[in-house]
């Protein structure tokens, strides 16, 4: 049997024989690829580090002033009870100054009305006739007059003189009583307004 070589030489793959230096490059070069993205990812990895420890430093302030800013809404924060007592003792407090305010403008219109009335008493002058007592109430509304005359007659004179006066004008007296004790030369007399009459 006759075997035939059909495998032709110039077929055979060539062996290509690089330098030494070409190959130590090519051996070096991967380690120094990696180097280098070792060394540039380090580097950002570093970079990156001193980015939020810088933002941390920066944050760490505001931490501390949230802190101190809910420690302060906490202390604050609204209490129901003591809101209510609040609020009653506010309307008090304004109930109580609307009174007095109210009482010191009463006080004053009543102290004028009786200086004025009490002038206007010291100036009418009937012979044989004097007061005994004088009243005024409901700022001047309500005026009772009492006093002793030596004539009864004396006591309607008296009565239009005041009448005449500007601070007894437009009052109208009635004589609520006029008697003469036993044994007594005068009369006693008691006058009052007419709006008296409505008092209970």
């Amino acid at each position: 049997m006759q075997q035939i070589n059909l495998y032709q030489a110039q077929f055979k793959p060539k062996q290509i024989l690089l330098p030494a230096k070409q190959l130590y490059l090519i051996a070096t070069l991967p380690i120094i690829l990696f180097l280098a993205i070792s060394i540039y990812l380090s580097n950002n990895q570093a970079s990156f580090s001193d980015s939020i420890a810088m933002q941390s430093e920066q944050l760490q302030p505001l931490k501390q002033q949230l802190s101190e800013l809910q420690l302060k809404v906490n202390s604050r924060q609204e209490n129901p009870l003591l809101l209510a007592e609040l609020t009653q003792f506010r309307a008090q407090l304004l109930a109580k100054q609307t009174l007095l305010a109210h009482l010191d403008t009463q006080k004053q219109s009543n102290q004028y009305s009786f200086s004025s009335m009490l002038e206007a008493l010291s100036q009418q002058h009937i012979k044989n006739m004097w007061l005994t007592r004088f009243s005024l109430l409901d700022s001047g509304n309500f005026i009772a007059i009492q006093g002793s005359a030596y004539n009864a007659e004396l006591v309607p004179e008296y009565i239009d003189s005041l009448a005449k006066s500007e601070q007894f004008n437009g009052k109208q007296f009635s004589v609520f009583q006029l008697q003469q004790q036993d044994k007594s030369e005068y009369f006693d007399f008691k006058l009052h307004t007419k709006q008296s009459q409505a008092q209970p």
